[in-house]
């Protein structure tokens, strides 16, 4: 995403070699270890962004203008 920045302020000094996805980085939330409702409610949010345009949205009004692919949205781990 760093570098689709520096491409997107200078087009004309950077390109980006593949817009296809070519690291995981795993990122999180980080909330209080027992709040089980809170969890609960964000993997619900982050559900429904997966499934109701909101992420595809998202994606192509920010980094979309510079990576055309959306990564997938990885699944999410109810544990």
């Amino acid at each position: 995403m760093i570098l689709a920045g520096f491409v997107d302020k200078e087009p004309e000094a950077f390109k980006l070699a593949s817009d296809q996805t070519f690291t995981k980085e795993p990122y999180g939330i980080g909330l209080k270890k027992d709040d089980t409702e809170f969890r609960n409610w964000i993997n619900d949010q982050l559900e429904a962004f997966g499934k109701d345009g909101s992420y595809k949205k998202a994606w192509e009004a920010t980094a979309g203008s510079v990576i055309k692919t959306a990564p997938e949205l990885p699944a999410i781990d109810r544990y």
